[in-house]
């Protein structure tokens, strides 16, 4: 599928209308005073949860987090993870239903913002989690998938990834070469790469 063609099907499920946020204009060098000051409705029950997690992730991160370690092993324990998950760190973006605690953007960037300020290693760990390998399930995924997979996700019996790097494009996930064809029966998909 060529680039043009990706992003006509990108914009068909996306809509046509730009988005514009504060960020986004700032890259392209507008300063938009009326997104700077807006301000966000904050969910009185969604801020006590917040409340309640970020003492529980402080108490966590002074106790049982050895950024040092971590840094000098190159990986984050095993016990790290398993209680990031049964904090319900790893699951913060998932709704309710799921098993997750339906974070809005905002309290996961508050909760992202604690953990990054001890140990960024961590803080990637997590964001590659829910922001990455897990995005696409909750935007794209059925009902169906989303029913199956998303349980699995804030459970910690999975740890979504995103396999990014290729020979031919480094990191760069718009020059990916492998793709997921429809064999010509319709049954299964077919991993292919020219690199």
């Amino acid at each position: 599928m060529d680039r043009e063609q990706q992003i006509a099907e990108a914009e068909q499920l996306l809509g046509h209308a730009p988005v514009h946020g504060f960020v986004k204009d700032l890259f392209f060098g507008t300063y938009n005073a009326t997104l700077a000051n807006q301000k966000e409705e904050v969910d009185g029950d969604e801020e006590a949860r917040l409340g309640h997690l970020l003492e529980q992730i402080g108490n966590f991160l002074e106790t049982e987090v050895d950024p040092a370690a971590i840094d000098r092993e190159a990986r984050v324990p095993k016990r790290v993870v398993q209680r990031l998950f049964e904090l319900g760190v790893m699951s913060m973006s998932i709704p309710r239903e799921h098993g997750g605690l339906g974070f809005s953007q905002r309290a996961y960037c508050r909760v992202m913002e604690e953990i990054g300020a001890v140990d960024a290693s961590i803080a990637v760990l997590i964001n590659a989690h829910q922001s990455i390998g897990m995005k696409s399930l909750l935007l794209f995924g059925t009902p169906k998938q989303q029913e199956k997979g998303l349980p699995m996700l804030s459970q910690g019996r999975v740890l979504s990834t995103f396999a990014l790097t290729e020979p031919n494009a480094g990191s760069d996930a718009a020059g990916i070469e492998t793709r997921a064809v429809l064999n010509t029966e319709g049954t299964h998909y077919v991993l292919n790469s020219s690199g």
